[in-house]
Parts: structure tokens; sequence; C-alpha cells
């Protein structure tokens, strides 16, 4: 049984989460890490976000976050969803989901972010706190005055996967707060690119 990870969810009754085995039991808008995006989205759509260099992020062409702008008018709790996926596997596996809400105000963006972190961390019985962080100025985009992120490691040894909640706060527009859920594949990639 797959459990549904939404923002409501995650305020209101998290609990169930801490019944799931698996990293690919947890959903956001009914797409789980390991689907195959094709059920979600057309092969066409796919090619052209991965081409959109302006909307996507490669991670050294091994992987690449794209948008799933053919799905906005189908969210029920998010503004928008992102996938990672490998740029050259037809198959499409999706390794990682991020759920993106938009905010007015980065000190709202905050207090979310602090709220679902806590219910990912009780739901889960994760008995340590989420490792809080800012990312830094040097490696920030021109457009981003700060982005903070709350991580939460399945297991230490990342075989299990992990969640992530970021808040970008934007020179200009709204703020946005992500909620990730990480493979244990693109966790293990990730933690190599940072050594």
């Amino acid at each position: 049984m797959k459990i549904f990870l939404s923002f409501i969810i995650l305020i209101f009754s998290f609990q169930s989460l801490s019944n799931a085995n698996d990293i690919r039991e947890f959903e956001i808008e009914g797409i789980s890490v390991g689907d195959n995006l094709l059920k979600f989205v057309s092969e066409g759509s796919i090619k052209t976000q991965i081409e959109d260099r302006k909307t996507s992020v490669y991670y050294d062409n091994d992987y690449v976050s794209i948008l799933l702008k053919e799905m906005r008018n189908k969210l029920s709790i998010y503004d928008d969803v992102k996938v990672v996926i490998k740029p050259n596997d037809k198959s499409y596996k999706i390794y990682a989901l991020e759920g993106i809400l938009g905010f007015n105000n980065i000190d709202e963006c905050h207090k979310n972010q602090i709220k679902i972190s806590d219910e990912i961390k009780n739901s889960l019985n994760l008995q340590m706190e989420g490792d809080m962080w800012n990312l830094k100025e040097s490696r920030l985009p021109d457009s981003i005055k700060d982005i903070r992120y709350i991580d939460f490691n399945i297991k230490e040894d990342l075989s299990e996967g992990s969640f992530r909640t970021g808040c970008y706060d934007y020179k200009v527009g709204p703020d946005i707060l992500m909620i990730m859920i990480n493979s244990p594949e693109f966790d293990k990639y990730l933690a190599k690119l940072a050594t």
C-alpha cells in the first residue's frame, strides 16, 4: 500500500507514515520513487523538459531534475512537482521527487518547513534531529538570496533514502518550499558529488 505524502497529510495526519518500510511507499501527488514517469506524462513532454535548461537541473549529465508542466492542472496539493531521472535512460525511472509550494515571504516558508520537518521526524520515529544548514553564498544562483535545508536520512549509510525540506528565498517573486524524497541510489550519488 502506498502512502500519500502531501502537505495536508504532513501537517494533520502524518502518523500513518511510520508504518512504511521502503522509500518507494511514499508519494507526492500519486508519484513514487521507482515509478516509471511515462505512467504520468508523455514521452514528448519528458524530452521537452530534459532539453529545457531554464527549468531543468543537471547533475553532471548523470541525472536531471525536470518540472512536470504537463501535470500542473492535475495537482491537488502542490503548486508544482519535479522528478529526478537519468536523462539517457529510456525507462524514465524516477530516482527522486520534489513537491513545490509557493509562499509570499520567507518567514512563512520557514514556519511551514519546521512544521513539516517535525512531522517527518515524528512520524518516522527518527531519534535524531534533522540536519539544518544553509547553502554557501558562493554556491547560490544569482536569483536566490538564501536556501535553507533540513535533511533526514532514514539510515545514516543512506541505504534507505532520505527526505529533505528546503526553503528558497528568491530576490524577486514568491519564495518556495520543496519537500524532497530521494532514493538510496540518488542519495549516494549526491554524497559522492559532495566529496
